[in-house]
């Protein structure tokens, strides 16, 4: 496992905890306003999983890219990593919303397929927002190799420099 993996493993696993969390908050909340066994409490657990799971998914992006200032091999393993954890992190939600929808009373093929559509969608949203990001249309530009490596690229110049400045004395 990478480095990158490993790191969403973890943010991923934190923003669960803040699922159940901000879950048991919503809980009482219904429960205070008599929503609790209703399918209003689903559809608010999904859209508090899809929130904290965006929020993570926004902290990764934004930590790989301070991490790789470029777009090369290291960039699309990274990318991948981050998908695949992330798939993992979306096929969680059923088992840490359960609480969520036992509460909301959800009965019958046509609850548990809705549940799932939300979820999927869910799902393919921050797919999207990944993807996107992987693409470059809301990642940082990324630094060009003379910025990335100034030394080196000042030796360059130097030497050049040098070379051409040998050149013409050879000329004149």
């Amino acid at each position: 496992m990478g480095v990158v993996r490993d790191r969403a493993a973890i943010v991923f696993g934190q923003a669960r905890q803040v699922v159940l969390s901000d879950c048991k908050a919503m809980h009482a909340e219904h429960s205070a306003k008599g929503l609790l066994g209703s399918g209003a409490t689903a559809k608010k657990a999904i859209r508090i999983y899809k929130d904290r799971s965006s929020e993570a998914l926004r902290q990764l992006l934004d930590e790989t890219a301070n991490r790789l200032q470029h777009r090369g091999r290291k960039w699309q393993s990274a990318m991948s990593d981050l998908e695949t954890e992330l798939t993992a992190h979306m096929q969680e939600a059923p088992a840490v919303l359960d609480p969520s929808f036992k509460l909301a009373r959800l009965r019958g093929e046509g609850a548990d397929e809705a549940v799932r559509q939300l979820i999927s969608t869910a799902s393919d949203d921050l797919k999207k927002e990944l993807c996107a990001f992987r693409d470059g249309w809301t990642a940082p530009q990324p630094k060009r190799w003379y910025e990335r490596h100034p030394i080196a690229y000042a030796l360059i110049l130097l030497i050049i420099g040098a070379l051409i400045t040998k050149a013409i004395d050879l000329l004149v």
